[in-house]
């Protein structure tokens, strides 16, 4: 519907609605190289009507384009609402001195608030004026109406009232010296109790009975400004969304479709950061999440949002999250459900930070206890101090270990991404007075942490419903129910996956077999396997399981028993298929030993690039590794060396000193020498592939 010029029609106000389109239309994130989107810019900056709405709108349409390239236009936007405004600090439609209207006075205030941002100085009068008039006009029961002197309730009209007093430098809550401890702006909290109170029924009638998306904008500009996700414990966005589609579009006009766009485009930023609604003291800075996204989105170069959740069940909105971000002050406690939810989200990519706060070191040091005994306590964890190789120290800006002062939850080498701050970011970020020195570290933290977490877990969109995969359980095995079997192709078998129990961190990289598995049921001929089972050396199961895993970062010392047991697998057909998870001095002695004591009259040797192991199914030698920083140093981008046992002609046992399988789970730290993703995963399929030949 835009015309040539690059204006839209509206009979008086060209110039208004044009500002209103494209005001929309950057809130959609339509570019700014867009035809649309530059043939608007030229005609709001070439034109004016002389209208309060449209110069507002200028402004902040502008603002949304190029500040610094439209700062003499969005300066002339700002004079003429100066001179407009009257002596009762209400605007009307253009500057000749009449009582005003609340809805010009709105768009007034948007437009000064805009040239504010731009670095324009506003005369001190003019915002104290504006201030005041709205505090004069508030109805006793909140709201706010039409004209001045009106005692008629509007949405629109209480909702623009909040807006501004926002915009004003009026703030909705103060917090108190107490940690935790807030007090609330009386005017602002009676009129966000009247709109909560309307919301309570139906939108139509909510809304009003006249311009209802201009109201419903209004609505989600509150809501914004102070970066509440329920109004009333209603969820406005849902609410206006549902109302939405369920409405006839086709008798929308230019402006009203705008008002739809701003409000779906605007409030439906994807879900970054949830923030943990645990059973404590969660809430202490009530801004800090809000502003989080907001600043380091927009460094970042993306729309982000939030939403406080609990974490009760899989399909929590926490869901939907990049990363859960969790503090307090009290004693830490955590939920048989809220641990299993962790454990998902984080098996999903998903990052959590959690952070003392008020100076009180009871909540990180709880925390840290109950993630050690109950979220992996197979992987025996435990936090460690971040260094310089940690990602978030360098993945936006360069920062010190000492600036972000944290601990990370460690397995062996293995990256959890579960981070603690032990230096405070969220009462800087929260906006707090008394730490606003501190304010460009904790930015900077916050949009490391951001970024990092974007890197590993997609965001959810706001309305989608999302459910984390249940944690997978162990696969109790019997003899009957795994059984070598042939398949339709004579590569390819049903079979069990056995991981070997032993003292040395067996357990470790926990989704190494999902994650192998998963790649091997794309190819029809590769081999198969119907689960993983953990068994002892001493257990039958050992004897139904096609291929054996051993794995760890400690030494896998084993009974003369044990060992007996492992050497008759061997010579009843087994395959023992070995990695030295973190590249272990500890684990590589002990397997070695292991080795001796099981076949003392073999050795292990050096498998040679030319062995069909390298070769099939895929070519490694027509390939290079992808290796850790540490990797790198010492073996460039060729294969780290195989060693194995032969017999009859096949490999028995093949075993990697290299770390494959610990980016393949969870994550390997730079700083040890260990193959990446990708390159672990084709090497464990030719091992694989190799070890099921008939």
């Amino acid at each position: 519907t835009q015309n040539r010029d690059g204006s839209w029609d509206f009979r008086g106000y060209s110039v208004g609605i044009t500002a209103l389109c494209l005001l929309a239309l950057k809130q959609a994130e339509t570019p700014n190289d867009h035809p649309s989107v530059r043939k608007a810019v030229r005609y709001v900056v070439n034109n004016t009507d002389s209208k309060v709405y449209s110069e507002g709108l200028a402004a902040v349409a502008l603002e949304q384009v190029d500040p610094e390239r439209y700062k003499t236009r969005i300066k002339r936007a700002y004079s003429f609402l100066a001179i407009s405004q009257n002596k009762n600090g209400a605007w009307s439609y253009g500057n000749t001195p009449r009582n005003g209207d609340n809805s010009n006075t709105q768009f007034a205030v948007l437009g000064l608030a805009a040239a504010e941002r731009c670095g324009i100085k506003l005369a001190p009068q003019l915002k104290k004026r504006a201030r005041d008039h709205w505090l004069k006009t508030q109805s006793g029961n909140g709201s706010w109406g039409y004209s001045v002197g009106s005692q008629t309730p509007y949405m629109s009209m209480s909702c623009a009232g909040l807006a501004s007093l926002y915009l004003l430098g009026e703030k909705f809550e103060r917090k108190r010296k107490a940690c935790g401890t807030y007090e609330y702006h009386k005017p602002m909290m009676k009129g966000l109790k009247w709109v909560a109170s309307r919301l309570k029924g139906d939108p139509a009638q909510a809304l009003g009975s006249y311009q209802r998306l201009y109201a419903l904008y209004a609505l989600e500009r509150v809501a914004i400004f102070w970066g509440v996700k329920e109004i009333g414990g209603v969820d406005w966005y849902r609410w206006g969304a549902a109302w939405l589609v369920g409405q006839n579009s086709n008798k929308w006009r230019v402006a009203d479709k705008a008002f739809v766009l701003l409000f779906l485009a605007k409030g439906s930023a994807p879900i970054a950061i949830a923030k943990w609604h645990w059973e404590g003291d969660w809430n202490n800075q009530h801004q800090d999440v809000h502003n989080w996204c907001e600043y380091s989105g927009r460094e970042l170069g993306v729309k982000v949002d939030w939403l406080p959740a609990k974490l009760d069940r899989l399909n929590s909105p926490a869901a939907k999250a990049s990363m859960i971000f969790v503090n307090g002050r009290n004693r830490f406690v955590a939920t048989k459900e809220e641990i299993e939810f962790l454990r998902s989200f984080l098996d999903e990519g998903g990052t959590v930070v959690a952070e003392i706060t008020c100076n009180s070191s009871v909540f990180t040091r709880n925390f840290q206890r109950v993630l050690r005994k109950e979220l992996y306590p197979d992987l025996k964890p435990k936090f460690v101090p971040v260094t310089r190789h940690h990602p978030v120290t360098y993945i936006k800006h360069k920062l010190k270990a000492k600036d972000l002062s944290a601990l990370e939850y460690r397995a062996g080498c293995k990256r959890l991404n579960v981070l603690v701050l032990m230096k405070n970011i969220s009462c800087a970020l929260n906006g707090d007075s008394d730490v606003q020195a501190d304010l460009p570290r904790a930015r900077k933290v916050a949009t490391n942490i951001l970024a990092w977490a974007l890197q590993n877990r997609m965001t959810g969109a706001k309305l989608d419903t999302i459910s984390l995969k249940e944690p997978p359980k162990h696969i109790p095995l019997t003899a009957d129910q795994v059984k070598r079997v042939k398949a339709q192709k004579s590569k390819q078998f049903r079979q069990a996956f056995g991981r070997l129990k032993h003292s040395g961190n067996w357990y470790a990289a926990p989704r190494f077999f999902a994650t192998v598995n998963k790649i091997l049921g794309m190819h029809e001929h590769f081999p198969r396997f119907d689960g993983e089972v953990y068994v002892g050396a001493r257990s039958n199961d050992l004897f139904h399981s096609a291929v054996l895993f051993i794995t760890g970062y400690g030494n896998p010392a084993l009974t003369d028993a044990s060992v007996i047991n492992l050497r008759t697998y061997l010579q009843n057909g087994g395959f023992i298929f070995a990695v030295n998870a973190c590249t272990s001095r500890e684990f590589n002695s002990g397997f070695r030993k292991l080795v001796k004591k099981m076949l003392p009259h073999d050795k292990l040797e050096k498998i040679p690039l030319e062995d069909p192991i390298y070769k099939q199914p895929f070519n490694l030698n027509k390939r290079r590794a992808a290796g850790t920083k540490a990797y790198v140093k010492i073996y460039q981008k060729k294969w780290a060396p195989l060693y194995g046992v032969r017999r009859g002609g096949r490999w028995v046992l093949v075993y990697s000193n290299i770390d494959l399988c610990s980016d393949i789970s969870d994550g390997l730290h730079e700083a040890v020498a260990g193959y990446k993703r990708k390159s672990g995963a084709l090497l464990t399929v030719n091992i694989l592939y190799a070890a099921l030949l008939p």
